[in-house]
């Protein structure tokens, strides 16, 4: 089976992560014949997705097979007159589980208890007449008064943050052509509206397949797709671990669990501030609000073309024999942007006294951040199959080389002492004193030799042997004799439903299959 996680909701971050049969691997996606993310793809694009569970099917795909393999195939032409599609989508996203958070009076009343009960245990009271209230009849009654000016409140900052977000999507495509050239044409938009403000994302993607049959045997297909994307979201993240993630930010810091940690008590502002709270033994202010709000930004535009070309020929001399030749080129660019803006808060000390805060991420002044990403991947394939009936006996073999040669580069630019946040340009600040750029770039290469052989008796009987032979440049010069790895793998099937014995089924056992199968995947 497959499971699928979700460890995100935010716009432009909540792809599911797919394992398949409980491996601890994801899987592979191989879109059109060519390993490629699907994060970005248009559902109204997809015209099949199959999923190869065992190590039989999966094992031709060699040295990243080991989480399984998922293929997905988009819409071709079709024969006939033009078919124009449209499709349209709105939707609201809401929190659907959510623990219900005390209030102000709430939260005092058993904040008074729990200290009541520590100081009854280590000594400091005998009886709870001894008991001092950290918060007084009085607190809870100006938590009550409508009257956020005095320092107290009583707000439900859980309904603060997290509102309703919104979700649209489009999508307009043409499907058509004649038996010598086919053509479908797609053009989709999404946006996306988070349920926290200030977390947005938006998706442009155009995608066009033509397959033409030039006469004589041989045949052509052409994919292009192009997919724009724009991201934006304040200077935290929405959720996140304790854990460091690749942006440098811990969990306790998301606003999520910033919200989580705010005191009910306390007003939206004071004296024009966000106010925040300081958990016991923490010097961290919390505060949401200020978060979501006056961080700063992270915006990310990244702009991705895919495109696979092949060409296939089928044998005249030879009933069965082919060969085909494709190739593809993906280039993926992206460029991010992040500010970062000081700004303060009032927190109560431990007399409870609402005082000001500084950033909690000590930022003193507007620090900016922009970074470039790019990269580019070519994949080769040339095969040869040969596919041939005789009489009952039905063979099917294939052979294929793959050579797949991937670039990326990264480079990154950090200042500080920006003076107008509404400016905020690399030139107009001060380059940070230690690491005020970097930059990196990493090329790697992998080959492969596939060969599958599949044999079966009247549909009955089946066999099938496969392999791969693998090789990578991680194993270059690290260990001798290392540096390729074969992937065999071996399956048998009894169709017993096409036995005479079982011809008196026929009316309700349609098909029963019995299969064995071993692979070896890699990783």
């Amino acid at each position: 089976g497959i499971s699928s996680v979700q460890t995100s909701g935010e716009p432009g971050n909540d792809q599911a992560s797919l394992r398949i049969r409980g491996s601890r691997m994801e899987a592979l996606y191989i879109v059109d014949g060519m390993p490629r993310s699907i994060n970005d793809i248009d559902p109204n694009d997809i015209e099949s997705v199959s999923v190869l569970k065992d190590g039989a099917a999966a094992a031709v795909y060699g040295l990243n097979a080991a989480g399984g393999v998922i293929i997905v195939t988009t819409k071709k032409g079709a024969e006939g007159k033009a078919k124009v599609s449209y499709d349209g989508q709105y939707g609201l996203s809401v929190n659907a589980n959510f623990p219900e958070f005390m209030n102000g009076p709430e939260f005092a009343h058993y904040y008074n208890m729990a200290e009541m009960m520590d100081q009854l245990a280590n000594g400091t009271i005998t009886s709870r007449e001894d008991y001092v209230p950290h918060f007084t009849k009085k607190n809870v009654e100006a938590m009550l008064n409508d009257d956020p000016t005095d320092g107290w409140d009583n707000v439900n900052y859980i309904d603060k943050v997290f509102g309703t977000g919104h979700l649209m999507k489009h999508n307009l495509s043409v499907q058509g052509g004649t038996k010598a050239l086919s053509y479908y044409v797609g053009g989709g938009y999404m946006s996306q509206k988070g349920n926290i403000d200030n977390f947005d994302y938006r998706r442009y993607n155009l995608r066009s397949n033509l397959n033409a049959d030039l006469g004589r045997g041989w045949k052509m297909d052409l994919g292009l797709v192009g997919t724009i994307t724009r991201k934006n979201q304040p200077r935290y993240n929405s959720g996140g671990s304790d854990g460091v993630d690749a942006g440098g930010e811990t969990g306790w810091l998301s606003i999520g669990h910033q919200t989580v940690m705010m005191r009910p008590y306390l007003p939206e502002k004071w004296n024009g501030l966000y106010t925040g709270a300081i958990p016991n033994n923490n010097s961290i202010v919390y505060s949401p609000l200020a978060a979501i709000y006056e961080s700063g930004y992270k915006k990310t535009r990244a702009t991705e073309i895919n495109s696979n070309f092949s060409i296939s020929y089928d044998a005249p001399w030879l009933k069965g024999l082919s060969f085909k030749a494709t190739g593809a080129y993906d280039y993926l660019s992206s460029r991010n942007k992040n500010l970062s803006t000081a700004y303060q808060t009032y927190a109560p000390n431990s007399a409870g006294q609402l005082i000001i805060y500084n950033d909690p991420e000590a930022v003193q002044q507007n620090q900016l951040a922009e970074g470039q990403y790019t990269t580019e991947q070519m994949v080769g394939q040339f095969s040869v199959a040969y596919t041939r009936m005789f009489g009952k006996h039905n063979i099917d073999a294939m052979m294929l080389v793959e050579g797949r040669d991937f670039k990326s580069s990264s480079m990154a630019a950090y200042a500080e002492k920006i003076p107008f946040a509404g400016l905020p340009e690399l030139s107009y600040g001060t380059p940070l004193a230690k690491d005020s750029q970097s930059g990196y770039s990493g090329h790697t290469r992998t080959a492969g030799y596939v060969f599958r052989l599949k044999y079966d008796y009247n549909n009955t009987y089946l066999a099938e042997f496969s392999g791969r032979y693998d090789g990578s440049y991680n194993f270059s010069g690290n260990v001798s004799s290392k540096r390729w790895g074969f992937f065999p793998s071996f399956s048998a099937a009894w169709r017993v439903s096409n036995e005479k014995f079982m011809e008196s089924t026929k009316s309700w056992l349609s098909d029963f299959k019995l299969r064995a199968s071993m692979g070896l995947l890699g990783n």
